[in-house]
């Protein structure tokens, strides 16, 4: 690096203006607002901070991050007032996507740096504006004058040139030109979000940068690089994060470089995907900036359309979510402490013996201490939100932009424009029944975890397929209803379905002998109203289907991501207005988490499992010898085919928590003389009690040699054994348990 005395001074003058720590005296309104923002900031990252030690939920920090960097590009608004009277439209995607690119051909001149370095990349709006000019805004959120050749100097080579590293002292860059096209748009390149081979790179940083600008903007031309053939995993996932009332017009970059016939053939792949992943948007168009048959007119008669639109502020709203998640973290703690404690209460009034009273006590007052906590915490977050939104209406008044706290009716997503939650707490409580608990089995599903089975089979590993679900016989309306309530649950609380959930939509659609119709149920889901609701649990109801509805959702929400808080809610109270008992809502997610590959454990085996029809196929192991030559049966199992093991004395049969389903075979075991068998928790089904002649020994449809009382009175085709102890016989004679086959 080697610099003469003049540029060594201009550098130096730009290293100055960018770490200037004051605003300038001729800054009347940066004087005004700073004191202001400066309590925005210590309240946010003093304040808030200290709140949170004394309880916050789990994503605490990426609630700090969206606020930290909310109000850094509050800042930007405040430095620029220019801004807020502008339809800002975000260019985002992927690195190297082609943003920049497309922006300038869009512009007909190169105003951006097509190759900035990932760890310097440096935000940019283009405006319009009464002169030619360029300015940053620098950490300390002042204002500065940049030259053009000192904007295009902020590239990868920065400082093997300069020395210098300019950039990584400025938020942002604002871009004004009196020939820009649009008098009413801003545009803003934002960083690609996802990780770059330089090692230096944050990928934390980029990302949540990204997602903070996109989600500030009023709509989105998100851009996908045409070499990749598709759109990435990465990306549905970083979209599903974004707003989703956020309008999205999707490019294809670089279309020159791929046959016309494969361009087509991606881009009607991507619109598929975005339609049976949940996430809507106006058009997916081709482009390129070197070739004339792919002319990004459809993107600029977009621009044209959204130029034309009211700007309307989101800082309010996008600060009043932040505090609503961590707000909803403390009312969930303090609904489940309520829960606790109501418990304990139970178990106090039955409770005889004094020590199990002494215990349940001081569980109750520590109980009661957590709900205080909960309470307190709770009222000072709503301290410190009423003094954050008391400053930043100063700020707004000051700036000449209105900036009301919104109420909680604001943030309604615009998007879904229903709240399956709350509608279902409303039909409970308009029935006069009390709130669900949420079993600590349902709580497991939300840990993470992989899901293995259900891979497995979405991938088409794995032979069995789904069979036809209970519901299958019923007239379209019906099967539809079913599978659209099925679908509002699965789009609760996220923006996009996981690839393995949309896939699992697709099977399931197939059990119920439905086309695949996903694209039709996700729009479906979006404009969904109460009567709707109403009318899917009417059909659910009427024929019975409302423990095959509470798995299936179980099924639908764990695969592809755990469940979280809002779907927890959501799965106890659709079991609440459904009437499940507890059994079956503490213990349907046992068998959701056996299914999947979460666990091995099986103890739930109530007969009620082979209503679930559709999924008994992926559920049961085909039993074969090697099962039953220990003497244990565990988990789920189908016997098609005869099953002996007379060869090798048994010392105990145990079957515990098992679940035995025949198919036209059976089981033969030869014991030794001594043996005992025992029975825990196990269901035998699928077997004929038809007939005339006394039961069970006359069909020999099932028998344990000397254990006659045990089954004379079962009159069913199923049953369910919760503990029974088969005594050895002598010596001299053996005990043979024979399971009968149809």
């Amino acid at each position: 690096m080697t610099l003469d005395s003049t540029e060594l001074a201009a550098r130096y003058a730009l290293l100055c203006r960018s770490t200037q720590a004051t605003a300038p005296a001729d800054d009347s309104q940066a004087l005004r607002v700073g004191p202001h923002l400066s309590a925005l900031r210590t309240l946010l990252q003093h304040d808030l901070r200290a709140l949170g030690r004394q309880g916050s939920p789990d994503d605490f920090a990426d609630i700090c991050f969206e606020l930290d960097h909310e109000l850094e590009r509050f800042e930007e608004f405040c430095a620029f007032p220019a801004l807020a009277q502008k339809f800002v439209v975000a260019f985002g995607g992927g690195f190297s996507a082609g943003k920049s690119s497309l922006i300038n051909a869009l512009l007909v001149k190169r105003l951006l740096v097509t190759e900035v370095d990932p760890t310097t990349s440096l935000p940019t709006y283009l405006l319009q504006g009464d002169e030619d000019a360029i300015h940053a805004l620098n950490l300390f959120g002042h204002r500065i004058h940049l030259s053009e050749e000192e904007f295009l100097s902020l590239t990868h080579d920065e400082i093997e040139r300069y020395g210098s590293n300019v950039s990584r002292l400025l938020h942002s860059a604002i871009i004004s030109r009196r020939d820009f096209p649009w008098q009413h748009l801003a545009l803003i390149d934002t960083p690609g979000y996802t990780k770059h081979e330089d090692k230096r790179h944050s990928a934390r940083t980029d990302e949540h940068i990204a997602r903070t600008q996109l989600n500030s903007a009023q709509a989105i031309v998100w851009v996908i690089d045409a070499r990749q053939g598709c759109i990435t995993e990465e990306d549905i996932n970083f979209l599903a994060s974004l707003r989703p009332d956020i309008p999205r017009l999707f490019a294809l970059s670089r279309a020159d470089q791929k046959p016309a016939e494969d361009i087509d053939a991606i881009v009607a792949g991507i619109r598929t995907t975005l339609e049976t992943r949940n996430l809507p948007f106006i058009d997916v168009v081709a482009v390129s900036a070197r070739s004339k048959k792919w002319l990004p007119t459809p993107i600029i008669e977009q621009l044209n359309q959204w130029s034309g639109n009211k700007r309307e502020l989101r800082f309010a709203h996008n600060f009043k979510h932040q505090f609503t998640r961590y707000a909803r973290h403390l009312d969930d703690e303090r609904r489940q402490a309520q829960q606790h404690l109501n418990r304990l209460n139970r178990i106090l009034a039955l409770a005889e013996e004094p020590a199990v009273q002494q215990d349940a006590q001081e569980l109750k007052q520590r109980a009661e201490g957590v709900l205080h906590s909960c309470e307190r915490v709770r009222d000072e977050l709503d301290t410190l939100r009423h003094q954050f939104f008391s400053r930043l209406k100063t700020i707004g008044n000051h700036v000449g932009i209105p900036l009301p706290e919104p109420s909680e009716l604001d943030l309604i997503d615009q998007a879904s424009g229903f709240d399956l939650l709350q509608a279902l707490r409303q039909l409970r409580e308009a029935e006069g029944k009390p709130p669900p608990d949420e079993p600590a089995t349902l709580r497991e599903l939300a840990q993470p975890g992989d899901t293995p089975k259900i891979a497995a089979y979405l991938n088409g590993e794995t032979q069995p397929a789904m069979a036809a679900h209970f519901a299958a016989e019923l007239d379209t309306h019906s099967r539809e209803a079913y599978a659209r309530l099925l679908a509002a649950v699965a789009c609760h609380g996220r923006s996009a379905l996981a690839e393995m959930q949309s896939t699992l939509l697709a099977e399931l659609l197939k059990t119920l002998q439905l086309p695949d119709i996903r694209t039709t149920l996700l729009t479906q889901v979006r404009d969904m109203a109460v009567e709707d609701l109403h009318e899917c649990r009417r059909i659910v109801v009427e024929h019975g289907l409302e423990y095959n509805l509470f798995f299936d959702a179980l099924m639908l929400c764990r695969t592809g991501a755990p469940l979280n808080a809002g779907q927890i809610q959501l799965i106890a109270e659709l079991g609440a207005t459904f009437n499940l008992n507890m059994e079956t809502v503490t213990g349907l997610p046992i068998l959701t988490g056996y299914l999947l590959g979460l666990h091995k454990r099986s103890e739930y085996t109530l007969p009620d499992i082979v209503n679930l029809k559709a999924w008994l196929p992926l559920l049961l192991k085909k039993m074969e010898k090697k099962d039953i030559s220990t003497g244990e049966i565990t988990g789920y199992f189908l016997i098609n085919k005869n099953i002996s093991n007379t060869r090798t004395t048994i010392d105990k049969i145990i079957m515990a928590d098992a679940f035995l389903y025949f198919d036209g075979g059976s089981i033969e075991f030869v014991s030794a003389p001594q043996a005992e068998t025992i029975i825990k928790n196990t269901a035998i089904t699928n077997f004929d009690v038809a007939g005339s002649e006394p039961w069970p020994f006359a069909k020999r449809k099932l028998s344990f040699r000397g254990c006659q009382m045990l089954l004379e009175k079962i009159q069913s085709k199923t049953i369910h054994i919760q503990n029974k102890t088969i005594p050895a016989r002598s010596t001299e004679e053996r005990l043979i348990a024979i399971f009968p086959f149809r």
